[in-house]
């Protein structure tokens, strides 16, 4: 199958194939990149400031569609016109954030949140809205993302604009098989050792610099999670609210340094159904045979002379 790719405006008047597309997409606490290259210079003007639609796959065959983006910049070479794109926002489900508060220190961190600054986001038929400018400013993604590391579970903005928070209910399975999709493939495997996390509760006032010693000593929160002489790493918040949320966060944080124990990244003939949270299973390689990983972090490469490629970047499940 040949692959493609195409960029055009909402309402499809405007479009053109791309020449290079890179995309870099997953769980991580910044903005998901898109870069394009295309030949038409009069094209890029018509779409700069547009929301924006990127097609990639395969003609007749499977593809992915990024919509709700916003093309920020254009910059002309003697050759190509070179293309960067944004996600235009980030919404938040009401679903969503109704199920976060049912776990308590997910709940205390997305309700302090939204207490702070109430123009941060609107109130929307589709739930709640976050201007992607006022995510940076604001420093959002990263809020999301140390919450999600704490309470186990997991986010991304998925290609329809919306941000996914939560866990991940039947997730696809990929496969990558030595000889026939892998192209390239590197991985790091270190010893299992037994750890613990060390949990210190901060004031809420320490995150804006305020004295906070006579909050500590009226109100002292350590945690030990683990075995008492393993190695262990200690963590500060100022989120937590109780010794029980404090015991959950550690044990969260204890899984996630073990999954991170193998991990690699993957370079396969391109996919455009693999999506962060799914799940990859490799065949034909003795070190991984038999082993289920997270699918954290994806990244696609078109070129339209050499083809479509996708890597991944994985941990164990």
């Amino acid at each position: 199958m040949k692959p493609f790719c195409e960029i055009s405006d909402e309402e499809n008047k405007v479009k053109t194939n791309c020449l290079d597309l890179y995309i870099d997409w997953g769980f991580h606490p910044k903005i998901d990149i898109f870069k394009a290259t295309i030949s038409s210079l009069d094209i890029a003007k018509k779409l700069l400031g547009k929301h924006c639609i990127i097609k990639l796959g395969y003609i007749d065959g499977d593809q992915i569609s990024f919509k709700h983006l916003r093309l920020e910049s254009i910059k002309t070479t003697p050759r190509n016109i070179k293309l960067e794109l944004y996600n235009r926002s980030i919404r938040v489900s009401k679903s969503t954030i109704s199920g976060a508060i049912e776990n308590s220190t997910a709940g205390d961190i997305i309700r302090t949140l939204f207490e702070n600054d109430e123009n941060i986001y609107e109130i929307t038929d589709e739930g709640l809205r976050f201007e992607q400018i006022t995510c940076i400013q604001r420093s959002f993604l990263d809020i999301i993302y140390r919450l999600a590391k704490m309470c186990d579970l997991f986010y991304y903005v998925k290609e329809d604009g919306k941000i996914f928070f939560g866990k991940i209910k039947d997730p696809r399975k990929h496969e990558a098989i030595y000889g026939e999709n892998i192209i390239d493939i590197n991985y790091t495997k270190h010893m299992k050792r037994e750890a613990r996390a060390i949990i210190n509760v901060e004031s809420p006032e320490s995150s804006i610099g305020r004295d906070t010693w006579h909050w500590i000593t009226k109100n002292p929160i350590k945690v030990e999670v683990g075995p008492k002489k393993a190695i262990y790493w200690s963590y500060c918040f100022h989120e937590i609210r109780s010794e029980e949320n404090a015991r959950k966060v550690g044990e969260n944080l204890l899984k996630d340094a073990e999954r991170r124990r193998l991990n690699g990244t993957v370079t396969i003939v391109g996919n455009p159904l693999v999506r962060p949270g799914d799940i990859l299973v490799f065949k034909n390689i003795s070190d991984l045979e038999n082993i289920e990983a997270r699918i954290y972090g994806v990244e696609h490469i078109f070129n339209l002379r050499k083809g479509f490629f996708t890597t991944l970047r994985w941990c164990m499940k």
